[in-house]
């Protein structure tokens, strides 16, 4: 079984209106599968997917691998794109949120963002 009860990531660009809100779950075949909504000013799609068990031992590996600080500095925009990524084991949470691309400190949860966005319609990172 994976280490983590949960990730949620929601990506909203001021761009193109898009919106897309994705909840992950681990499986007790150790891989991870979600449910995601994408949103644009003209439809709504809502679906579900089995993340691989590759990409899931990926996930894993960022999750359990690397040393992400609390608080970095960051950028603020008008135009672009916002991501919040919130992780949950057991009663502890946090959530990092970010304009357009995170400081070098945080690399790794776009990296892990980046691995669920192939199982997306559209690629976030395409």
């Amino acid at each position: 079984m994976n280490d983590i009860d949960y990730i949620k990531i929601k990506y909203s660009s001021s761009l193109d209106s898009v919106k897309v809100d994705v909840d992950l779950s681990s499986s007790d075949e150790g891989t991870y599968f979600m449910d995601y909504g994408v949103q644009n000013m003209y439809e709504e799609i809502k679906g579900h997917a089995e993340i691989s068990k590759k990409d899931s031992q990926r996930i894993n590996d960022i999750i359990n691998n690397n040393k992400i600080p609390i608080i970095t500095k960051g950028l603020f925009g008008l135009d672009g794109h916002t991501v919040e990524i919130s992780l949950k084991y057991l009663g502890n949470e946090v959530i990092y949120c970010w304009w357009v691309s995170p400081n070098s400190e945080w690399k790794p949860l776009e990296d892990l963002i980046k691995i669920v966005s192939k199982y997306l319609p559209f690629d976030l990172y395409d």
